[in-house]
C-alpha cells in the first residue's frame, strides 16, 4: 500500500468521524453565526454613527474653510467606509441576497481593490439554485484562500474559478507567486485546515498544489446534492492518488 493511499484512507476515516461527530460543523456554524452579528452590528450601529458624525463635523464647519475640522471630516467618513468593508468582509450581504456567482465575483473585485492586484473571476455553468450551506462554505474557503495568497505568494495575478454542473459545484483558486512546498504548509496559520474542514463537512474534498517559482492551486470541489463521497483526497495529493506535481 502506498503512502499517497495510506494518507486517502486515513482522510476518508476522519471525514466519517466529522460526519458522524459534529462538534465541528457546530463549530464552524457558530464561527459564522458570529461573523454575521458582528458585521450587521458594525453595518446598522458603527457605521451609521460614523456617517452622522462625518455630517454633523460639516454642519460645524459650515463656511468656515477650517482645515482641521474638514480633515476630521473626511477622516471619519474613510473610517466609516474602512468599517463597511470590513463588515462585507465578515459577512457578505451579496452572497446572501444574490446567490454565489454575484458573491464570488464581488469578493474578488473587492480583493483586487484593496490589495492593488488583479483578480479574474471565471464563472462556468452555475446552477441556478444552489443550497445556501453550500454557497457559504465555497465562499469562506475561496476568501482564506485568496487572504492567504495575498499574505505569501508574493503574486499579483490571481484567479478564481467556480465549475458547476448537474452533480457537483468545482472551486479553483490559482496564483502565480513563489509557491511553498506542501509537506510544510499543514500548519493553521494558512488556514489550510479550516478550508479542508469546511469542504468534508460538504461531503467534498480539498486539495492543494503548490511548487517553487509555480505559485499554487488550491482545489475544492462539492456534490450538489447531500450525501458522503468517495473522492475525499489529502492536501498535495492529486486525483490518481500520486502526490501533486
Amino acid at each position: 500500500m502506498t503512502l499517497a493511499t495510506c494518507d486517502g484512507k486515513r482522510n476518508a476515516i476522519r471525514a466519517e468521524s466529522i460526519i458522524a461527530h459534529p462538534p465541528m460543523a457546530r463549530s464552524l456554524s457558530e464561527h459564522d453565526r458570529h461573523r454575521r452579528w458582528i458585521a450587521r452590528e458594525l453595518h446598522d450601529d458603527v457605521c451609521q454613527r460614523l456617517s452622522i458624525l462625518a455630517l454633523k463635523i460639516g454642519q460645524a464647519r459650515g463656511d468656515s474653510g477650517d482645515k482641521r475640522l474638514l480633515e476630521i471630516q473626511q477622516y471619519c467618513a474613510k473610517l466609516a467606509c474602512d468599517v463597511q468593508a470590513l463588515s462585507n468582509g465578515l459577512h457578505s450581504s451579496t452572497l446572501e441576497h444574490l446567490g454565489i456567482k454575484a458573491g464570488l465575483d464581488r469578493l474578488c473585485r473587492d480583493f483586487a481593490a484593496h490589495h492593488d492586484v488583479k483578480v479574474s473571476f471565471y464563472p462556468e455553468n452555475i446552477p441556478r439554485a444552489v443550497h445556501k450551506d453550500l454557497e457559504l462554505g465555497l465562499y469562506r474557503i475561496a476568501q482564506e484562500a485568496l487572504q492567504n495568497a495575498g499574505k505569501h505568494s508574493r503574486s499579483e495575478d490571481f484567479s478564481v474559478t467556480l465549475r458547476g454542473s448537474d452533480e457537483e459545484l468545482q472551486l479553483e483558486i490559482r496564483d502565480w507567486g513563489v509557491g511553498f512546498n506542501p509537506n510544510d504548509a499543514t500548519r493553521d496559520g494558512l488556514g489550510l485546515i479550516s478550508m479542508r474542514e469546511r469542504a468534508l463537512l460538504m461531503s467534498g474534498f480539498f486539495s492543494m498544489e503548490s511548487k517553487e517559482n509555480w505559485g499554487t492551486k488550491i482545489t475544492a470541489c462539492v456534490p450538489m446534492r447531500r450525501g458522503r463521497r468517495d473522492c475525499l483526497r489529502p492536501v498535495g495529493v492529486s486525483s490518481d492518488g500520486s502526490e501533486a506535481d
